[in-house]
């Protein structure tokens, strides 16, 4: 809760918002679905990295409900489908791309510049801001039927996630945080509710960018970077660049890589063109909000030529068994099967 902070909370290209305007956008936010609602249903959010999105979630959360984020790379039937399960009741479309209207209401960027530009706007108690059992936010995922599948995620799942993973994460202050991963996606829970709540600043990074690199790295150098979090995936393509290198990035400190398999060889190319830089491998489904297990990654790990990287230590207080293509379980170290967790996250 920083209400009152001029430092710069959220950056998208040449726009940006300060903690204290963050603050005060979400409180029009929630004190307009307050006013509005006619159900308690969650919200959802359709854009992509746009500034108007953070304050859009806090403010949500605020007024006790859930948002569901959703991509603009999910197509408009997708997304309707998403409304029509969650019963949305309210549709902030950030993508201008005539977002399916019926029975909600939709709220566009003129809509929104409406409501937070309100004056006398009475504070929002905290007795209205979401409680620990629940749902803070709702991802979908392709369900196996091709359906959507929502995950519901809750403020008592997050805070056990956030007080196992904030060492992990935490770096000096005064830096910010690479924000290019989909709000869609869970790693950027990282993001919003680690990095946000220690002001460090989000340095977004939107599709767009992502389109050309040349345009990227002259954003980058502007970032102040001290952690980058993404894919395996992401990263690997811009260290294909010479450039991509600590002259980019001067205070980079912390590389937190989720989602996908860390190699050896990437390692080995991030450690060589980011001397020093610590590297975090992760590993959760979705289900699990953002991580189930992760570790700080040592040369050792590195040189072991029997093992792959390890996906690293379990959640704080998770138990977890392996099941054998058998049925059977087991709790012994290096076994082949299914893992199986069971934790607060």
């Amino acid at each position: 809760k920083q209400e009152k902070s001029d430092k710069v909370a959220v950056m998208r290209r040449e726009t940006s918002l300060t903690y204290q305007q963050l603050w005060q956008q979400s409180e029009a936010i929630a004190n307009y679905i307050l006013k509005t609602a006619k159900t308690d249903a969650p919200v959802v959010i359709y854009g992509n990295k746009d500034i108007e999105i953070v304050p859009a979630m806090v403010g949500i959360l605020k007024s006790g409900r859930a948002y569901v984020p959703v991509d603009i790379t999910f197509p408009l039937d997708r997304l309707e489908k998403i409304a029509k399960s969650t019963k949305a009741e309210f549709l902030f479309d950030f993508a201008s791309l005539s977002a399916p209207t019926a029975h909600r209401q939709v709220i566009d960027r003129q809509d929104l510049q409406r409501i937070v530009e309100e004056v006398d706007i009475p504070e929002i108690e905290e007795r209205n801001w979401v409680k620990n059992n629940d749902i803070c936010y709702i991802l979908f995922t392709s369900g196996s039927t091709g359906e959507p599948k929502g995950v519901q995620i809750t403020k008592k799942n997050i805070l056990n996630f956030v007080e196992w993973f904030l060492p992990y994460a935490k770096v000096r202050p005064n830096g910010a945080a690479l924000n290019q991963v989909s709000y869609s996606f869970d790693v950027s829970v990282i993001q919003l509710y680690i990095y946000l709540p220690l002001q460090t600043t989000l340095f977004s990074v939107d599709k767009e960018m992502i389109g050309n690199f040349g345009a990227l790295f002259a954003h980058l150098a502007t970032s102040n970077l001290t952690s980058w979090v993404s894919t395996p995936s992401f990263i690997e393509m811009c260290a294909v660049y010479d450039n991509f290198n600590r002259d980019l990035l001067p205070r980079l400190e912390k590389i937190i890589l989720a989602g996908e398999v860390l190699t050896k060889k990437l390692v080995r190319t991030l450690w060589k063109k980011f001397p020093g830089v610590e590297i975090i491998n992760g590993y959760g489904p979705t289900e699990g909000t953002v991580l189930l297990t992760c570790c700080r990654i040592t040369e050792e790990m590195v040189e072991d030529d029997e093992h792959n990287l390890p996906i690293g230590s379990l959640v704080n207080d998770a138990t977890f068994w392996i099941e054998r293509e058998d049925k059977t379980t087991t709790t012994e170290q290096n076994k082949k099967g299914e893992l199986l967790v069971s934790s607060q996250n």
